[in-house]
């Protein structure tokens, strides 16, 4: 019984210890940011904050920026549409001219392969018809040839 409260113990002081270190970066981390005061804060500042935040706060932020902006200018949602469509259209260009360099680096190896295989293809075949004449031809078929033996 005692065995069974002293493992029970530890398992709750484990588990209290890694709900602490869990919730530890976001106790030491900084306040999140607003959308005013992320706005009111000189260039270099705000590259640090946001090199500073993790993915969820920059989505935060975001949001709180759209927000913010929406209450002055109702439009500019329309605005900011269109331009997240216009850059990923340029991004789908951008890509699509890669992919068709890349097609077109393959194909320009695929043709010097095939023309490198068709060359040994034909100097196979005319070393072959060299070896084939010298055979055949009468004052190479009288000799024999000699091996040499390391003597």
């Amino acid at each position: 019984m005692t065995i069974l409260r002293t493992l029970t113990n530890r398992t709750t002081i484990i588990a209290g210890l890694l709900l602490l270190c869990a919730g530890a970066p976001g106790v030491l981390s900084a306040a999140p940011l607003d959308a005013e005061s992320f706005l009111n804060l000189p260039d270099e500042q705000a590259r640090e904050q946001v090199g500073r935040l993790t993915p969820e706060e920059i989505n935060d932020l975001i949001s709180a920026l759209r927000l913010h902006v929406r209450r002055s200018n109702p439009d500019l949602d329309r605005f900011y549409l269109a331009m997240e469509h216009l850059e990923s259209m340029r991004a789908t260009e951008i890509a699509q001219k890669r992919v068709d360099r890349l097609a077109l680096a393959f194909a320009c190896m695929f043709a010097l392969i095939v023309a490198f295989q068709g060359w040994i293809f034909i100097d196979q075949r005319r070393l072959t018809r060299r070896l084939a004449e010298k055979e055949t031809s009468p004052a190479r078929g009288s000799q024999r040839d000699e091996i040499y033996r390391g003597e």
